[in-house]
């Protein structure tokens, strides 16, 4: 009996040695290959190159805000289409008269803007000598009951008498001769206010 114990008890010490042995086997092998791999420095170099990427994309996006930000403070409404942006100012062509400033002139019809203030014209108006359209960007210059940013139709030239105008614009680009348009933007912008 004692004879049994004894061999049970050197089987099991001979089996814990021997699965000591092997693991240490499997912890030389598994440092061996990750020394001769560089997993570690590989790995490293995956987290930097991971982070380089994100910051560079972050830096993407906020040049892609900033710039959708500026078309929007630059983008043209209903209320401030007549801002004079960029260098459209310079654009534009001084008249004989001062204060104003001409968009487009040829023999049969006019777009100019007049009064202008800082990057706001007070009056927007092209016509011919039969009818001229009107548009105020300041209350002042306008007789009661009209409203800044609405087009008036007028035979004179003045707000007082004059009609309020909802219909299409009465002029398109093609009514003006090459070289007769001095900021073809700004007058896209006036044709294009009439549909709005």
């Amino acid at each position: 009996m004692k004879g049994n114990l004894i061999k049970e008890n050197a089987i099991t010490l001979v089996a814990l040695i021997i699965t000591i042995i092997i693991l240490l086997i499997l912890a030389m092998v598994t440092i061996s290959i990750v020394k001769n791999q560089e997993i570690i420095k590989k790995s490293q170099n995956a987290v930097n190159t991971y982070n380089e990427a994100y910051i560079n994309e972050i830096n993407e996006l906020n040049i892609i805000e900033k710039q959708i930000n500026q078309y929007y403070e630059k983008s043209v409404t209903k209320n401030n289409w007549w801002n004079l942006k960029d260098n459209e100012a310079s654009q534009l062509q001084d008249s004989e008269n001062s204060g104003e400033k001409i968009v487009a002139l040829n023999d049969n019809i006019f777009v100019l803007l007049n009064n202008i203030n800082g990057d706001v014209p007070g009056t927007i108006c092209f016509g011919n000598s039969s009818y001229i359209y009107l548009l105020s960007t300041n209350e002042n210059m306008l007789k009661e009951g009209q409203k800044v940013g609405q087009w008036y139709y007028t035979t004179n030239g003045e707000f007082s008498g004059a009609t309020e105008y909802n219909g299409d614009c009465p002029i398109s680009k093609s009514d003006f001769e090459a070289g007769t348009i001095y900021c073809e933007t700004y007058l896209d912008r006036i044709i294009e206010n009439f549909n709005k």
